[in-house]
């Protein structure tokens, strides 16, 4: 087992690439991007699929090493002090067979 860090975003898809260039910049060159196709949050209440790219989420994560934690506060934080989504970062445990 090791221990390890996933960082969890949701911006729109019109952010998503700005998002990757900050993760890649911080180090982290895997990640997973998950369209929303449906959600609730306190912010704007119910979320629905659009045909509008703009206006769609996606759900962006990855799961890397804790040496990686700092770097990806330092760049990716301040991204979402002037735009909206959400930023999380947990510690967890990878049961790798």
């Amino acid at each position: 087992m090791l221990t390890a860090i996933k960082i969890e975003i949701i911006v729109s898809k019109a952010q998503s690439n700005k998002i990757i260039d900050l993760l890649e910049k911080s180090g982290i060159y895997e990640y997973t991007i998950l369209d929303i196709y449906k959600g609730r949050g306190n912010k704007d209440g119910v979320v629905s699929h659009s045909v509008n790219s703009a206006t769609e989420n996606v759900y962006m994560f990855s799961v890397v090493k804790q040496e990686l934690k700092q770097k990806a506060i330092e760049l990716i934080y301040p991204y979402f002090k002037t735009s909206g989504g959400l930023f999380v970062i947990s510690d967890v445990t990878v049961i790798d067979p």
